[in-house]
């Protein structure tokens, strides 16, 4: 005989009840899941990010200490090559042979006031014709000038600068107070223009830097620097012009010792 379900209203609304709460049991399971999966992604995430950002500011900041020390090392090499090459001059200034540079034809005579003249152009020449009528300046003024007592060799040579700046040591090395009294070193710049008032022409400007070296105090006596221009159809005649300017502005203003 089959057997029959009576279920009242209360039995099935229980049902339903229960049914519903299991739902919601499971959805909040599967939120609560859900929330700690999203949890747990985002602190591996964040754990990876402050991971790498670490690592990063590492390599920065062993580049950095590398760069430093790259830095350092690369002037600590500078300064000890620089004190080798400055050490390295002093020794060979030592032992060079600065009578070499020294035409030693030319004596210092005691009965005369003895000047020696040598002018260089911006190529590093001896200006034969400068030094020439600077030194017939001094003649003109009642010392005895004359050209040709530092060789063409010593020119190009680090000493000539230090000897127009009046460096000491180069002048008791040179031995000049044997040679000369006086030692009149200078430095002649030429620069060309085109001429604007008058066409086909060009403009010189000439300019000297002197130095008078005293040969017995070893000191600078005297420096003094000018320009003058000069105008002519070639360079050559410009030129030419320019330094004849210079030369009567040498006499009547710098002939004096």
């Amino acid at each position: 005989m089959e057997e029959k379900w009576n279920l009242s209203p209360e039995d099935i609304n229980k049902a339903i009840q229960n049914a519903d709460n299991k739902i919601r049991i499971n959805t909040l399971i599967k939120v609560l899941i859900g929330i700690v999966v999203i949890i747990l992604v985002g602190y591996f995430i964040l754990g990876n990010q402050n991971n790498n950002k670490q690592t990063r500011q590492l390599n920065e900041n062993s580049y950095a200490e590398n760069q430093s020390n790259t830095t350092a090392n690369y002037r600590n090499k500078n300064l000890t090559t620089g004190s080798e090459n400055v050490e390295k001059q002093k020794q060979f200034r030592s032992t060079e042979n600065f009578s070499s540079y020294i035409n030693s034809s030319i004596i210092n005579s005691s009965s005369n006031t003895e000047i020696s003249v040598t002018i260089v152009d911006e190529n590093g020449n001896i200006s034969t014709s400068a030094s020439s009528e600077i030194a017939n300046i001094y003649n003109q003024s009642g010392l005895k000038g004359n050209t040709g007592l530092l060789r063409s060799s010593f020119i190009q040579k680090s000493g000539f600068q230090e000897l127009f700046e009046g460096n000491n040591e180069i002048i008791e090395k040179l031995k000049l107070s044997d040679h000369t009294d006086y030692l009149a070193i200078g430095k002649i710049k030429y620069k060309m223009r085109i001429g604007e008032l008058v066409e086909g022409t060009t403009i010189c400007s000439a300019t000297i830097s002197m130095s008078i070296i005293s040969a017995n105090s070893k000191t600078i006596v005297k420096t003094f620097t000018f320009s003058a221009n000069g105008n002519g159809v070639t360079e050559t005649q410009a030129q030419e012009e320019a330094l004849q300017k210079l030369i009567t502005i040498y006499y009547n203003e710098h002939s004096s010792i």
